[in-house]
């Protein structure tokens, strides 16, 4: 174990400005290897920091286990993201939810 000195001081992040974020999502495959394709898209402004995709059953539970190939993420302003989660149950209807740190997330159609 290393100890630690001193802590980072992480207070600056909370004076960031709101940006938004759009994403778009298509389902492939089916029960035994489906695969979801999330596209994210900053079209504000400033950065879009710390995104985090997570995927739920309809009832807001997390579907475990998945496989992702990246779901903690920043974007820049313009910048956009691609990104795929696999697991192996079947699921009526699933939800991908897309928090973060300083944006309004919204489903492009």
């Amino acid at each position: 174990m290393t100890p630690q000195k001193q802590f980072a001081d992480l207070s600056g992040l909370r004076s960031l400005p709101e940006t938004q974020v759009t994403y778009k999502i298509s389902k492939h495959g089916g029960s035994e290897n489906t695969e979801i394709q999330v596209e994210c898209e900053n079209t504000g402004k400033h950065i879009a920091f710390g995104l985090k995709l997570v995927l739920n059953d309809t009832d807001g539970n997390p579907i475990l286990p998945v496989f992702w190939e990246d779901n903690y993420f920043s974007l820049l302003p313009g910048e956009r993201r691609t990104t795929k989660v696999r697991y192996n149950d079947d699921y009526s209807s699933e939800q991908i939810l897309v928090n973060g740190w300083n944006f309004t997330a919204t489903i492009k159609e």
